[in-house]
């Protein structure tokens, strides 16, 4: 998708709703601009303890946050320098089984992933 004016048409068990108002959207970044070649979550599920793996080409400074479905922030460490590959392994304990969510920020990106505790 690219910045842009756009219309939105809804179609629900065949039936179409109305041609909607101009929506205009900005493109403000991408996953290729936080230049991170990959992230993983491992083990996910899992059970309050898993590791989170980056890695970047660039050198890029980044926050790390652990929300819950609310936007409740859980856990944070800041100041991340990551370039290569950065291994980080997180322990929450005592906390209730659930969906959250890692999220990890650059000054102008966001890139968030789910993270399942039984």
């Amino acid at each position: 998708m690219n910045s842009g004016e756009y219309s939105v048409m809804v179609t629900l068990d065949g039936c179409n709703s109305q041609m909607s108002d101009i929506i205009t959207v900005i493109i403000t970044g991408t996953i290729e601009n936080l230049a991170l070649q990959e992230v993983e979550i491992y083990p996910n599920p899992n059970h309050g303890e898993f590791t989170l793996s980056v890695s970047s080409e660039k050198l890029k400074n980044m926050d790390l946050q652990i929300l819950t479905s609310l936007g409740v922030v859980i856990y944070e460490k800041a100041d991340l320098n990551v370039q290569g590959k950065l291994i980080e392994k997180i322990k929450l304990s005592g906390i209730a089984p659930g969906i959250y969510f890692v999220k990890l920020s650059t000054s102008d990106q966001q890139l968030i992933r789910k993270v399942i505790i039984h």
